[in-house]
């Protein structure tokens, strides 16, 4: 009797955990079977895992400034330089062009600005530029009635001066306004230190004219104008 007693209460447990477990079974129904899995998803996304979430579109990046110089027109070439202007004393090349006998003419401006052509003899070319200048004897060929079509070409020859001697960089240099023996050495690198300043000779054509330096930096004497083809000689001192 104690045997069947014992085993009686066992079946009486087993029948009341089948009973609770089919009690929680039911408390599931209307739930997805996925929610299961994904107990932490709210019941609105609970599918939401599954579909591949497309990426936050990239912010736009800002548009790059434009530079001012973009939205402008650029400025005439050689805008703000020096333009070269005719004078006297320039020496010029005048080409004719584009009739039967083509010619060059070289020739110096004289004091009155003017250069001698062939046929329409003086022309004044001072102040021009050199385009300047051969619109204005191209113009006086055909007003003139020399030529019905003609093109002229005007090359400035650009004068030069030379420094030898004592000075740090002997050689030739283009000759501007206003170039005189100081600025000349000083244009030439200056004295080297066995450099004589007070025996300096300018040559000039078939003269020469002597220079002392120290006189002129002393405003002593006068700073002389350095012209076309002159030879600027410093010369060497013996004694340190």
């Amino acid at each position: 009797m104690k045997r069947s007693g014992g085993s009686g209460w066992r079946v009486a447990a087993w029948l009341a955990l089948a009973a609770l477990a089919g009690a929680g079974c039911a408390s599931s129904g209307g739930i997805p079977p996925l929610a299961r899995y994904r107990p932490d998803v709210p019941v609105g996304q609970r599918l939401s895992w599954a579909r591949p979430v497309a990426p936050p579109p990239a912010a736009e990046a800002p548009a790059a400034a434009v530079p001012a110089a973009a939205t402008n027109a650029s400025p005439a070439a050689g805008a703000g330089e020096a333009v070269r202007r005719l004078r006297p004393g320039d020496r010029v090349s005048i080409s004719k062009l584009g009739i039967p006998q083509p010619e060059e003419t070289r020739d110096v401006v004289d004091d009155r600005g003017c250069v001698n052509l062939s046929y329409i003899g003086r022309i004044k070319i001072e102040g021009l530029t050199t385009a300047e200048a051969e619109e204005a004897i191209e113009q006086a060929y055909i007003q003139g009635g020399y030529y019905r079509k003609i093109t002229v070409l005007v090359v400035a020859q650009e004068d030069m001066y030379f420094v030898r001697g004592e000075v740090r960089q002997p050689g030739k240099y283009p000759l501007s306004a206003g170039v005189t023996l100081l600025r000349a050495i000083t244009t030439a690198g200056g004295y080297t230190d066995f450099a004589n300043p007070r025996k300096i000779s300018v040559f000039r054509g078939d003269k020469v004219y002597r220079y002392n330096a120290e006189k002129i930096e002393k405003l002593e004497a006068e700073d002389p104008a350095i012209g076309p083809d002159d030879v600027i000689v410093v010369e060497r001192k013996w004694f340190l």
